[in-house]
C-alpha cells in the first residue's frame, strides 16, 4: 500500500492538472466566438474601407501602394471613350488619390489622347493636373501643349478637359500654330470633338500664304475668329 502522504500529493497533482484543463477548456471556448466575432469584423472593415476598390474603372497602373489616407499609383493610364464613342486615354508618370475624395485623381506628367473630328487624334501634356473620374473631366494646371495630326500646336498656361463632351476651353491667354500661321487669344474653347475653335477677348491672327507669290505674311486684328 502506498503511504497515505504520497497518496494525497498525488490527489492533489490530479486535481492542480484537472483545474488547468477546465481553464484552459473555458478559454477556448471564450475565445473561439470571439476570434471568429473579430475575423468578421476585420472583414467587414476591409470592405467598407478598403479604398482599392474605389479606383475607377479603366484604370491600369504599373504599381499602387498607401502613403497615409493616399493611395500612389505608378504609371496610370486610365482609357474610356466618349459620347460620340470616340476613344480617349490619360496616361501619367505618378497619381495619388485621397481616399476621402475617391473621384478625384491628383496627376503627375500628364500625356493624354483624344480623338478628334474625323478620325483626327490629339495628344495633350502638363506637368500636373486633377482628374475627376466621376464627371470625367481633366484640369490641366499648367505648362499645357496640346498637338493635333492636323498640324495644330497649342500652347496654354491651363485647360479644362471634358472627356465625353469632346470639349477644351482656357480662360487664360493661348498661342496657336500652325502650318499657315499664327493665333494669340485672350481665351479659347474647343467644342464638338475639336470641329470649331473659338477664340475671345483680344484676338490677333498672322496668316501666311502657302503660295509664297501670293504676298508676305498678313496680319489681321480683333476682326479674327472670336466670340
Amino acid at each position: 500500500m502506498e503511504p497515505g502522504g504520497e497518496r494525497r500529493a498525488r490527489r492533489a497533482a490530479a486535481y492542480r492538472a484537472a483545474l488547468r484543463h477546465s481553464r484552459w477548456v473555458r478559454f477556448f471556448k471564450w475565445l473561439i466566438p470571439v476570434g471568429s466575432g473579430l475575423a468578421t469584423l476585420a472583414i467587414l472593415l476591409v470592405m467598407i474601407f478598403d479604398p482599392f476598390r474605389k479606383l475607377p474603372p479603366g484604370l491600369d497602373i504599373a504599381a499602387v501602394g498607401l502613403n497615409g489616407s493616399k493611395i500612389v499609383m505608378e504609371a496610370p493610364r486610365l482609357q474610356g471613350y466618349r459620347s460620340d464613342g470616340r476613344p480617349f486615354q490619360v496616361n501619367a508618370k505618378a497619381a495619388a488619390q485621397d481616399i476621402k475624395t475617391p473621384n478625384i485623381i491628383e496627376l503627375t506628367d500628364i500625356d493624354a489622347q483624344i480623338a478628334l473630328g474625323e478620325d483626327g487624334q490629339a495628344r495633350m501634356q502638363s506637368p500636373e493636373g486633377l482628374l475627376d473620374s466621376q464627371k470625367e473631366t481633366l484640369d490641366l494646371r499648367q505648362s499645357v501643349r496640346v498637338q493635333t495630326d492636323t498640324g495644330y500646336d497649342v500652347r496654354l498656361r491651363s485647360a479644362s478637359i471634358a472627356f465625353k463632351a469632346g470639349h477644351v476651353r482656357s480662360d487664360e491667354p493661348v498661342s496657336v500654330t500652325m502650318r499657315d500661321g499664327s493665333i494669340d487669344a485672350d481665351s479659347l474653347e474647343i467644342v464638338e470633338g475639336g470641329k470649331q475653335m473659338i477664340f475671345s477677348g483680344r484676338v490677333r491672327s498672322v496668316l501666311t500664304p502657302r503660295d509664297p507669290a501670293a504676298g508676305a505674311a498678313q496680319p489681321s486684328g480683333p476682326e479674327g475668329n472670336r466670340k
